[in-house]
């Protein structure tokens, strides 16, 4: 596997899952931030893409935002199945914002207010 995956980002991010105890192997550290990826699209999505100017660009963005909301909680969902199964009592914040890490994790006890917690990256993936 090349890009994304071999970057030095990437690298240093797995490391840190398991220093703090991931369970899973590479494949389920590809799988979480493959879904933290679609997490941070819908939140593109819902926070309104650049449709530009014309006819339908306000309907676009329109139906683009509920497809959006419809569709996040799952996407959530999955993510925070994933990290309970391979990162059991470690809490997992999502952001909503998409200029920021949609997905963060943070270990039990942590305060998840003042501090940054394990940010999943996913800048890159394709």
């Amino acid at each position: 596997m090349s890009g994304f995956y071999e970057s030095a980002w990437f690298v240093d991010f797995e490391r840190a899952l398991y220093r703090a105890g991931w369970v899973g192997g590479p494949d389920s550290v590809r799988l979480l931030c493959r879904r933290a990826k679609r997490v941070d699209t819908l939140n593109e999505d819902y926070c309104g893409r650049d449709f530009g100017q014309g006819r339908y660009a306000a309907l676009a963005m329109e139906r683009c935002s509920a497809r959006a909301e419809r569709l996040l909680p799952r996407a959530e969902e999955l993510v925070t199945e994933l990290c309970a199964e391979n990162l059991p009592g470690w809490v997992v914040v999502f952001g909503g914002d998409p200029r920021g890490l949609p997905v963060r994790l943070f270990a039990p006890g942590e305060d998840t207010e003042s501090s940054m917690g394990l940010g999943v990256p996913i800048s890159g993936i394709g």
